[in-house]
């Protein structure tokens, strides 16, 4: 198998004899000098190869933290108190070939191509460094290094939190296509690029041939302006966001099912379409990726005077924060409350609601909340001089204990829970999605056309939030919090 230009999937495993750790899993390097060997990943669906018994993912110990998707070096003390979490990565130095094994769980492997300079793609060019890759919030010295190859692999999750970070020895680029992105449609990748304040940006979707206009395809997409990060997060694809220091897109792979060469129709908008997937023995691995679709970013930049496919001035080389205030990262998809957040609040005369915990609301007269996933404090919604003494626990229970009520599935919710869909900013009440921002992306106008859509409350840290609550179209990725994983 040639990686790390595939995606590699293993299960029910078998050994003959005795197996030594030391000899479990070999890799061998043709090119060693290359910075494919940073990008290797082997997708063990059981965990019979690894001998973890669980659905796990590897990826090599030379690459920094690249492929260390749980932050082993978080403790109990940096968590607030009831906030509990257990890394579910190994660093196997052990093996023949060393490499991180974590768990799955939710995350996604993907693999795409990235041009930005004439260099980029010319095999004279592959033993050189061109940057690194990394994860929000990760320290800028613990991101994977690339060369000139156009081909990057990762693991993912980015659904709800996280990104990653795309940092260029030489500086930003003035012009950066991406394609052959492989993961399913309903997979959410983001990416970030550092660029000089001031800059600003032409992203735009293109699909390059086969796409017929005159049949109604969208073939060329300008992507809009997004006001935060999270808008681009949660729409299809077609939005961008710009802080001042980093450039937010969401990569969204477009396969060749059926013959559908274009980014959506005139008729039913964008829309995103799943390549033809390899399935065998209930093993699922997406097509690699369609060269036809490019993802294209313009930077209106001053270039630099020497080397012009760059822009002038100095950037960042960290990557953006992947948590708010008051949160500390466990996981590269994954914020808890930090320990100097922890505190109790009570409410009086006002609603209050669960900032980053997605659970449900009680409205009994004196309520003690216990919520759960990774987030901030959480407080129940009480009724008028009402006292709330809030908790929060990763994986704890959903429903808040009150004086008479333990809500039901009607009451918070329908539709089956899931574990770790706690947002920073975000809220669930009523069976629906509320956000402390609002935007017409995810709430049809702002301010939303039918007052009983937004509200104001108490947030954790005292102060009165307006609310605005979600298209039903736009809340699709969340529900209840599950107290099992």
């Amino acid at each position: 198998m040639n990686l790390p230009q595939y995606q590699i999937a293993m299960a029910r495993s078998g050994y003959d004899g005795p197996q030594t750790e030391a000899n479990r899993i070999a890799v061998e390097w043709v090119m060693p000098d290359r910075f494919g060997q940073y990008f290797m990943s082997i997708n063990d669906t059981d965990g019979t190869l690894t001998g973890r018994n669980v659905p796990t993912v590897t990826g090599p110990l030379s690459a920094n933290e690249f492929w260390m998707l749980d932050r082993v070096n978080v403790s109990s003390s940096d968590l607030a108190a009831g906030a509990t979490f257990t890394p579910a990565c190994e660093a196997r130095s052990d093996w023949k070939y060393p490499m991180w094994a974590c768990d799955s769980r939710e995350r996604r492997t993907t693999s795409f191509e990235i041009e930005y300079a004439p260099e980029s793609g010319n095999t004279a060019f592959y033993d050189v460094q061109a940057g690194t890759l990394n994860h929000w919030g990760y320290p800028a010295d613990k991101g994977a290094p690339f060369g000139y190859d156009p081909g990057l692999v990762g693991v993912f999750n980015h659904s709800h939190t996280g990104g990653w970070f795309l940092s260029f020895v030489r500086g930003a680029p003035r012009s950066v296509q991406f394609t052959r992105m492989q993961h399913q449609r309903d997979a959410t990748l983001m990416m970030a690029i550092a660029y000089p304040p001031g800059t600003t940006f032409t992203v735009r979707a293109i699909v390059k041939k086969f796409c017929k206009p005159e049949k109604g395809h969208i073939c060329n997409e300008t992507l809009a302006m997004a006001a935060s990060v999270d808008e681009v997060r949660y729409a299809p694809g077609n939005k961008f966001y710009w802080d001042g220091t980093y450039l937010y897109v969401r990569m969204v792979s477009f396969g060749r099912a059926q013959g559908k060469r274009y980014l959506g129709t005139t008729t039913d908008g964008w829309h995103a379409t799943d390549g033809v997937s390899f399935e065998r023995s209930g093993i699922v691995l997406p097509d690699r990726g369609n060269a036809n679709f490019v993802l294209s970013i313009d930077a209106h930049c001053t270039p630099n005077a020497t080397d012009t496919a760059m822009c002038a001035g100095a950037v960042t080389s960290a990557p953006p924060p992947a948590c708010g205030p008051g949160e500390v990262q466990v996981a590269v998809d994954m914020c808890l409350p930090a320990a100097q957040a922890a505190s109790s609040a009570s409410t009086t005369d006002s609603a209050s609601m669960s900032a980053a915990s997605s659970t449900s609301m009680s409205t009994s007269a004196s309520t003690s909340a216990s919520a759960s996933h990774a987030g901030s404090e959480s407080m129940s919604m009480g009724a008028s001089g009402s006292t709330m003494s809030p908790s929060a626990s990763y994986a704890g229970s959903e429903s808040m204990s009150g004086s008479t009520t333990s809500p039901s599935a009607s009451q918070s919710g329908s539709g089956s829970c899931s574990k770790g869909k706690g947002l920073p900013g975000l809220y669930w009440f009523d069976g629906g999605v509320w956000d402390e921002t609002c935007s017409p992306a995810l709430h049809g106008s702002c301010p939303p056309a039918d007052p009983a859509r937004q509200m104001e409350v108490v947030g954790s840290t005292g102060k009165l939030l307006n609310v605005t609550r979600r298209l039903a179209s736009a809340s699709d990725n969340f529900g209840r919090v599950c107290s099992s994983a």
